[in-house]
């Protein structure tokens, strides 16, 4: 049988001790620190690590033995696969981020280290929601830690005071015992009182430390047992729990942690086992396929696609109950959400089957249409229009030949389309919003039309952007406003690329003004990977400007973009965002081969 990292690390360690003439005990100690008991409180502990009991010793625990044995880095990774080496880097690397934090909030060294590997080995890949789940996580400990949330032990012994009952009854005193039982009674219900105080305190300590194990599924457990600590009816238990599961998922989208949507889909899956109805039991299965698309969308590679998968499956199992003769309304929400998982499967997969799958698309989302009309839904219409939108866009995008700028035509039709009933002045969000795709589009469309026809397809463009702006503003929607102000740079700079003169000079300018304006909220300290991909575009934006007719001298600029694309692959890491690092080290490589080829400076 195949050896673990626990037994090779056990022998490692072993043999470090008996090389040091140590004794368990003694390593104990220098392990564990002293016990006033000469280290035999903890010589169990050595002694089931060096029989390679635990398959994977936590970071903590290698690490104090690692300081008692002076163990090199070295001596510890030559216990791991390759595999496992990686997954420890990450995690190391979640952990420097984290430590000063963890530090300042109360928090101990080796909790911080413990929860960092959690987190690791379950979003491996994904270091920006990685980061943030672990920070929610570390977030809830310090929250627990300075509440004090350490249930009580709590006993009675009721046999022998009922004992004591009956003697006084045997002895007559009668009125007597009625008092010691009314007492004991008023007593009993403080007890209960404290007791279900003590319990919500312990359940409330098992949630969070469930988030800190990165367990969705022991989270909605223990959520379900907290809800049923007061809850009077299983309706009521399914209505509650179900608000958790929104609450959560919410949560997942608001600040993009990956273990908050986890979380939802455990809480819905728990949601389906208890609903007290078959129509309950499609709610919770609907929420169940939302939360996994939105998960689906968030992870890349053949993760996040088996999830979408998943979600599939479940739209198409809830449409078996909510059929659009009996459940119109709920129907055609199904159906749109089914349409929005099949989207985004097609957009991530290529050839035949990635058009297909556009196709099932927007077919979904004309079924829907049938029930959201403008006439009697037209908020639920205005939505569907604007998926529709993407999703033709998305085709538009891939299509090639007279199609694809007919999709795209047919793309902006739907979100203008949208527009009638998502307004500035009763709708602003969701007018701003249907306003930055429309850019899109648009520039989509310029992008791939030539001549005064395409520029003119940007400068609506950039006039869309603009006008959304006018909502999303950096004051009240600072991270949607970095990202309209990105698009708007894109734009902008796809102008300038195609204009020659001044004009298309000041418009290059204006797109570098642009980017620099998303910086401001797109930091390093608080969105490292945004503010990496605005680096590598302003970079681009350089490139751009170095090779314009209006520029004399291409150095400064190519020197510029060398800058900014460092100060993107500072935060790329080659093995945890591979694409994005190999993308940047091309955009390297081109700007060292444009400045290799210009004549020496003057200066040099």
């Amino acid at each position: 049988m195949e050896s673990h990292f626990g037994q090779r690390f056990g022998v490692l360690i072993a043999r470090k001790r008996e090389e040091r003439g140590w004794s368990l005990a003694q390593l104990a100690v220098a392990a564990y620190g002293d016990d006033s008991n000469g280290g035999e409180t903890r010589k169990a502990d050595v002694q089931k690590l060096e029989a390679g009991n635990s398959r994977k010793p936590n970071a903590a625990t290698i690490r104090k033995y690692r300081l008692a044995l002076d163990l090199t880095q070295e001596e510890i990774d030559a216990c791991r696969t390759p595999e496992e080496i990686e997954l420890a880097q990450f995690a190391k690397a979640l952990f420097d981020v984290i430590a000063e934090g963890a530090k300042a909030a109360g928090l101990t060294e080796d909790l911080a280290l413990a929860v960092s590997e959690n987190y690791a080995e379950n979003n491996h890949g994904n270091f920006k929601g990685a980061l943030a789940s672990l920070k929610d996580a570390l977030s809830k400990a310090a929250e627990a830690q300075r509440r004090g949330d350490f249930g009580s032990n709590f006993e009675t012994d009721a046999e022998k005071f009922i004992q004591h009952i009956n003697a006084r009854n045997r002895e007559g005193e009668i009125d007597e015992a009625y008092t010691d039982l009314q007492a004991e009674a008023a007593s009993r219900a403080e007890r209960r009182e404290a007791m279900l105080a003590e319990d919500t305190r312990i359940l409330d300590l098992l949630i969070t430390q469930a988030a800190m194990a990165n367990d969705a599924d022991g989270y909605a457990q223990a959520q379900l047992q907290r809800v049923q600590l007061d809850s009077p009816s299983a309706e009521d238990t399914f209505k509650r729990l179900r608000a958790l599961q929104g609450e959560r998922y919410e949560e997942g989208l608001r600040l993009g942690t990956p273990f908050a949507l986890t979380a939802a889909a455990g809480l819905a899956r728990k949601c389906a086992e208890i609903a007290p109805t078959p129509y309950r039991r499609t709610m919770a299965q609907n929420d169940l396929a939302i939360a996994l698309e939105a998960q689906g969308i968030r992870t890349q590679g053949a993760a996040g696609n088996t999830l979408l998968t998943e979600a599939v499956d479940s739209y198409r199992a809830a449409l078996r109950v909510y059929i659009e003769a009996d459940h119109p309304v709920d129907w055609a929400m199904t159906m749109q959400n089914l349409g929005g998982a099949l989207q985004t499967q097609g957009s991530r997969t290529q050839g035949a089957k990635g058009h297909a799958l556009l196709t099932e698309a927007t077919d979904s989302y004309r079924s829907a249409l049938r029930v959201f009309t403008e006439a009697d839904h037209p908020v639920d219409w205005a939505g569907t229009m604007q998926n529709l939108a993407v999703a033709l866009e998305t085709q538009g995008s891939r299509t090639d030949g007279p199609e694809g700028p007919a999709l795209l035509a047919e793309a902006v039709e739907s979100y203008r389309s949208a527009l009638r009933v998502y307004t500035e002045a009763e709708r602003p969000v969701q007018w701003a919003g249907t306003m930055q795709n429309l850019a899109i589009a648009l520039k989509n469309q310029g992008t791939i039309t030539q001549g005064a026809e395409g520029n003119a397809l940007l400068a609506d463009a950039v006039d869309s952007y603009r006008s959304a702006l006018r909502v999303t503003t950096e004051e009240d929607h600072p991270v949607q406003w970095a990202m309209t102000m990105q698009n708007l740079a894109i734009a902008q700079q796809n102008q300038g690329t195609r204009t020659q003169g001044a004009a298309g000079n000041a418009l290059l300018k204006e797109a570098m003004e642009s980017y620099r304006a998303a910086l401001r909220v797109r930091t390093e300290a608080d969105h490292p990977v945004d503010w990496a991909m605005t680096q590598e575009n302003l970079a681009v934006a350089e490139v751009a400007r170095a090779a314009h007719d209006t520029t004399p001298d291409p150095r400064p600029h190519l020197d510029a973009a060398l800058i900014h694309v460092d100060n993107a692959l500072r935060i790329y890491d080659p093995v945890h965002m591979s694409y994005d690092h190999a993308r940047a080290a091309r955009l390297r490589t081109e700007i060292l081969k444009a400045l290799d080829a210009l004549p020496p400076s003057s200066s040099s």
